[in-house]
């Protein structure tokens, strides 16, 4: 009997190759690992097999008990047999096998995967494996699309006659859109990405149409049109325009350098990109990492903030002190400083406060801020190495301060806090005018905790104002996979408050006993 290693190694015109494999999976226990490279090794043997439905027999027997293998079964039974029972039947066991393995897929595993999920590949878009490799691409790249914006859960093929239709993988998901297809994809003449939320339908071809290019279907007789007729109602999108001559040392000149270093680096690239950073959530321990993460979410937290700062009225700023928690390698820091100088504004700041529990992302997030151009003389910084619960911003705030700019960049989100916590603390130290500008990104978990904070801090206070967006961002982006820049669609939220905390409060909350007492970490100040 063959083994798997024999499939997998053979080479010569051996037709009954497919009938060996299905007895072999039918009989014996096969890695889940090995799934996929046979399938893609099988491959070009399914179009010439004389009498599919022989074939099909033994694994349409096994339905009626539970077979070893049942998935290879069903990839199998697809690519014979393209109909939508089959692949009603292999959505079914792939998003068990996914949320039995996620976020770490075993099927994914072998050695095999590593070139074919980085080399061009012209199967058809109704393969099995070639449509599991594609969107294995897409997570690993950060395709902030491929993630539901309800429940954050990751996207999964629908296994339909094309490679590009998605739904989510959760089955508890209450979003109103729950076991709705969805089409995501790029432009084939810019590369600019389509998603069926964001974009319209061609009237004449039924293709989506570019909002970069204003292309649908090659040929069709709208496709020069400037604006082509459409159907449908997508979501509201925010343009904003390429940065096309940065300036020096600022945060999208960095950001271009750093794609510009690592877009192309020797035989290692699919490997680079495939190490975790745990969709950004991971405590960062080296430069490496550091860069990994710029280079995958540096562009994306650059027009979250951008957009944001423009409705955040840095005018009226005048002598405060900047608070950034959980400020990473200082991203959302550097985009103010950027901002303030684009804008020719220098307020007088008083001391920027860095808290973050990476120790390797703080330093280098002060020596960012340190020699930015726009950094005011005399301003202190003042580093806090710890993570959000265990923080006494008292210690680090100027009593005399009686303004501050709250940024929160793309932390709310992370449930690892408490954000009730979070708010004593704030409202224990910083008395006065506290402006919040919180961002991230725009799935119901996400929005939920990022609404719970600000009616926290918003309750019993005077609120000077306030304002939200959660529109999503239309911008350039690097594009992992095609190696150049596109345009892309970012989702986001954002909520700017601006309140009042009175000194008395302060006290009353003072003398209130914290949920939770912790040794707090002590904060540091740089020169």
């Amino acid at each position: 009997m063959f083994t798997v290693a024999d499939i997998l190694a053979h080479q010569g015109c051996q037709p009954d190759l497919p009938h060996m494999l299905i007895k072999l999976a039918l009989e014996s226990e096969i890695e889940s690992s090995d799934y996929l490279p046979l399938i893609l090794r099988l491959r070009p043997y399914y179009d010439h097999i004389p009498s599919k439905p022989g074939f099909l027999l033994p694994i349409r027997a096994a339905w009626g008990h539970a077979p070893p293998n049942a998935l290879l079964l069903a990839m199998i039974e697809v690519e014979l047999d393209p109909s939508e029972a089959s692949r009603a039947r292999l959505r079914t066991l792939f998003r068990d096998y996914f949320q039995a393995h996620y976020p770490r897929l075993p099927l994914l595993a072998h050695p095999e995967m590593e070139r074919k999920c980085n080399s061009p590949d012209s199967r058809p878009s109704s393969d099995v494996g070639f449509a599991v490799k594609e969107w294995y691409t897409q997570i690993l790249i950060g395709a902030e699309a491929l993630f539901c914006d309800h429940c954050d859960h990751p996207l999964i093929p629908y296994f339909g006659r094309t490679n590009d239709l998605y739904f989510c993988s959760n089955p508890a998901c209450d979003s109103p859109n729950q076991g709705r297809v969805r089409y995501h994809n790029h432009c084939w003449s810019c590369h600019s990405t389509i998603d069926s939320e964001y974009h319209l339908r061609c009237s004449r071809c039924g293709w989506y149409v570019c909002r970069t290019c204003g292309k649908c279907k090659q040929g069709c007789a709208e496709t020069q049109a400037t604006a082509p007729r459409s159907t449908g109602s997508p979501r509201p999108i925010t343009q904003i325009a390429a940065v096309t001559t940065p300036s020096p040392r600022s945060f999208i000149d960095l950001y271009q350098h750093v794609v510009k270093t690592y877009q192309s680096p020797p035989t290692s690239r699919g490997a680079w990109v495939r190490m975790s950073l745990d969709r950004g959530r991971k405590i960062l321990t080296s430069q490496n990492e550091l860069d990994r993460y710029l280079f995958l979410y540096g562009g994306h937290h650059y027009y979250k903030l951008i957009d944001a700062l423009a409705a955040a009225r840095l005018e009226h700023i005048g002598r405060c002190t900047i608070i950034d928690w959980g400020c990473g390698q200082g991203t959302a820091s550097h985009v103010l400083l950027d901002e303030l100088a684009a804008r020719s504004l220098r307020p007088p700041l008083d001391r920027m406060v860095l808290i973050e529990p990476s120790r390797v992302a703080l330093d280098l997030a002060a020596d960012r801020v340190r020699t930015h151009r726009n950094f005011p003389t005399g301003c202190t910084i003042i580093t806090i190495n710890a993570g959000l619960d265990d923080v006494d911003i008292a210690q680090a705030v100027d009593p005399a301060s009686t303004a501050y700019l709250h940024l929160f960049s793309n932390i709310l989100d992370i449930d690892t806090f408490s954000l009730h916590r979070l708010v004593e603390r704030i409202s224990q130290a910083c008395y006065g005018r506290n402006t919040f500008l919180c961002t991230g990104p725009n799935y119901y978990g996400a929005r939920q905790r990022t609404d719970a904070f600000c009616e926290h801090l918003r309750s019993g206070r005077v609120v000077h104002h306030e304002s939200r967006d959660d529109r999503t961002i239309e911008a350039d982006i690097y594009y992992v996979k095609k190696r150049k820049f596109v345009r892309d669609l970012i989702t986001r939220y954002h909520r700017i408050l601006d309140v009042e905390i009175t000194d008395q409060m302060c006290e009353r909350q003072r003398s209130a006993p914290l949920s939770r007492q912790r040794q707090p970490a002590a904060p540091r100040s740089l020169s």
